[in-house]
């Protein structure tokens, strides 16, 4: 396990746009995890909510996409204490009413950085041979402790860009330079 989780940390610092990462970093949990389905969610400034999802399916027959769910994620947001069950109850639409009632298992972590709760990693997986144990849990921490650094150094890169690129434009605007 450490040394799976020192080839990640190598790997995902190496990465500076935001979308890769985040892609890397749910290819990465999958090759760990038995999850079916990753989500990352990054929060807003204040932490109030999400601004940010990507998710990736493990892709297997039949089987449906599902948005993770959004009460599982506010808690674990906002308490920034992980939830591992392998007895919920899905979200879904009315309109999936085969799905509405599957149980199936959720790991979801906090990801944060100096006290700063930036999102989370939700996974689940509706696969009873193979639900969610305590040695997930703890590897899932792991990875989201590593990954929040690589997280927010890449938003705060963007944003160096983006602002660069406001004040490059504004000087050419106003100074003609």
């Amino acid at each position: 396990d450490l040394n799976v989780l020192l080839r990640l940390s190598e790997e995902i610092n190496a990465i500076r746009r935001l979308d890769v990462l985040q892609e890397r970093l749910l290819e990465r949990i999958f090759d760990i995890v038995p999850a079916e389905q990753g989500t990352i969610r990054l929060s807003d400034e204040k932490q109030h909510g999400f601004v940010s999802t990507v998710t990736r399916h493990r892709p297997q027959d039949g089987s449906e996409v599902l948005p993770p769910s959004e009460t599982i994620t506010r808690r674990v947001l906002e308490a920034g204490i992980a939830v591992l069950s392998n007895d919920i109850l899905s979200e879904a639409e009315p309109s999936h009413s085969l799905i509405a009632n599957r149980i199936h298992s959720v790991l979801c972590v906090p990801l944060v950085l100096f006290e700063k709760k930036i999102g989370v990693i939700y996974l689940d997986t509706r696969d009873v041979s193979t639900p969610f144990d305590s040695r997930h849990l703890e590897l899932l921490t792991a990875i989201a402790s590593i990954a929040a650094v690589a997280l927010e150094h890449a938003r705060y890169m963007e944003w160096l860009e983006k602002e660069n690129s406001r004040l490059d434009e504004q000087i050419t605007t106003h100074y003609g330079l």
